[in-house]
């Protein structure tokens, strides 16, 4: 029973964490029946784990299951950056050391 409700947390987080990230990517504009479905999935996956699994156990599983979730949904949709030259790239090259006449 337990496996089962943190399926359901797994799955609505997902859902939830889904929807708000493509309700935050674009930031021209508000879409605010995202934000509220997502946040709508997050609230009733906990009340539903809650509700079949008792209070206590259900909730703390939904919790868990939907912090899973998110942290799927975010590495799922990270972008590698190139780094940034160091400050010693950045800085002029020292001249260069006149030969000696050889003697």
């Amino acid at each position: 029973m337990t496996a089962l409700a943190a399926l359901v947390a797994v799955i609505g987080g997902l859902a939830g964490a889904a929807l708000l990230r493509r309700a935050w990517a674009d930031r021209q504009r508000e879409r605010a029946s995202l934000i509220v479905s997502g946040w709508a999935a997050l609230a009733g996956t906990v009340v539903l784990d809650a509700a079949w699994a008792g209070w206590v156990k259900g909730s703390a599983v939904a919790v868990a299951g939907i912090g899973l979730a998110t942290l799927i949904v975010v590495v799922q949709g990270r972008t590698v950056r190139a780094a940034r030259a160091g400050r010693s790239a950045s800085l002029a090259p020292e001249p260069l050391e006149e030969r000696q006449p050889a003697r």
